[in-house]
């Protein structure tokens, strides 16, 4: 099974919002590709600090995306460069399997800077070179985990006028965590 076919498993799960699940069942799955000594190495890093600092900014960006009346906010990482991220607000959205090339994203009104995680991208960098089931299994919890604080941490703000979505640099299709209330 190639990398891809585990994200899109991963997704499926995503969707659900059920963030100590979703980590639990993909630990188990990375630690039978990778193993149990990187994975431990991966639980070993001390997330309170970035997730503090990314509910800081999503709450921030949240509000400021609602007070401009905008439709989506995007949350990307890139897994390359420490992890930076940002997150952009959009004005126009739609929803999942509408718009299979995310053409909604033409529309950027406003970016954020959002916080790094330089210790997934120097594990990211020493194990995450090859096509192999260790490469796999380490990239799959290094996003998973980002996953899960992002949605963690937004089950803290309240917004129903706004989608958010996830994705690493260059990813199609990206990620809804929540999409649009509408009724």
């Amino acid at each position: 099974m190639k990398i891809f076919d585990y994200l899109e498993d991963l997704y499926e799960y995503i969707k659900d919002n059920e963030w100590d699940d979703v980590e639990n069942r993909y630990r188990k799955v990375s630690v039978k590709l990778a193993g149990k000594d990187i994975i431990a190495d991966i639980d070993d890093v001390n997330l309170d600090g970035y997730e503090e600092d990314l509910e800081a900014v999503l709450s921030e960006t949240v509000e400021k995306c609602e007070d401009e009346g905008y439709a989506a906010l995007y949350f990307e990482y890139d897994m390359d460069e420490d992890w930076e991220s940002s997150f952009s607000c959009y004005s126009r959205y739609t929803a999942e399997g509408e718009d299979e090339e995310e053409e909604w994203m033409e529309n950027l009104e406003d970016k954020s800077e959002g916080p790094t995680l330089p210790d997934f991208g120097e594990i990211y960098k020493k194990y995450c070179a090859g096509d192999d089931a260790r490469s796999a299994g380490v990239m799959l919890y290094l996003i998973v985990k980002t996953v899960c604080a992002l949605g963690r941490r937004l089950e803290n703000i309240q917004t129903s006028s706004l989608a958010v979505c996830i994705g690493y640099s260059n990813q199609l299709p990206i990620w809804r965590i929540r999409e649009i209330e509408t009724s």
